[in-house]
């Protein structure tokens, strides 16, 4: 340890056997990690593989509350014109990992003396990326002049008829006012 109980990050698993023997324990690591797959296809983002991870862990009645930063940079298209994007994430952990946790999403699970921070920092990078990106507030989209809208696979419409046959009793109702 070097920086008042700061212990490097070695990987997404985490043993804390020592950390869970007295209520209260705390332990800081910090450390690069690589988590890949991260990315929104509505949105055409995904997120370097590369996080950079600050967690203090503290042992809590029954589990371990994890607290700290995670910084991602991601990748993506402006909504409104298509170009390229590039940008980062500053995310706030504030979660907790026990080893009776339920199957309501509130909590994640220890398995044995190991905690897995994988799904901890893949939902809160997944949660913190935005979901509309532009490049700039005013950022009106392609000019029509230079990038005219075409679709290829659209069928040539269909010519509409004025009267729609299956409304033509209708037309012989007739309302008296009187």
């Amino acid at each position: 340890m070097n920086e008042a109980g700061l212990r490097p990050l070695d990987g997404l698993r985490v043993n804390v056997s020592d950390l869970r023997r007295r209520v209260g324990n705390l332990e800081r690591r910090r450390g690069v990690v690589e988590l890949h797959g991260l990315a929104l296809d509505t949105m055409e983002l995904s997120v370097e593989p590369t996080l950079e991870v600050d967690v203090e862990m503290e042992a809590v009645r029954g589990g371990v509350s994890l607290t700290g930063t995670v910084r991602a940079r991601w990748h993506g298209r402006c909504r409104r014109c298509l170009g390229g994007l590039d940008g980062h994430a500053d995310v706030s952990l504030r979660e907790l990992a026990e080893a009776e946790a339920g199957d309501d999403g509130e909590s994640y699970r220890i398995e044995g003396d190991v905690v897995d921070l994988e799904p901890v920092l893949r939902d809160a990078v997944l949660l913190a990326l935005p979901l509309s990106p532009v490049c700039r507030a005013g950022c009106e989209g392609p000019d029509p002049e230079h990038f005219p809208v075409e679709v290829a696979d659209d069928p040539p419409e269909a010519p509409r008829p004025d009267h729609d046959p299956r409304w033509a009793v209708l037309d012989q109702l007739r309302v008296d006012e009187g």
